[in-house]
């Protein structure tokens, strides 16, 4: 298990979860 895996995996949850809340707020 390598920790930077983990760390990219979380952020890209992350962007994800930003862009759907940005296009609810849009929406």
């Amino acid at each position: 298990m390598s920790n930077s895996n983990t760390t990219q995996e979380t952020l890209e949850i992350m962007k994800e979860s930003e862009k759907k809340l940005v296009e609810e707020s849009v929406n």
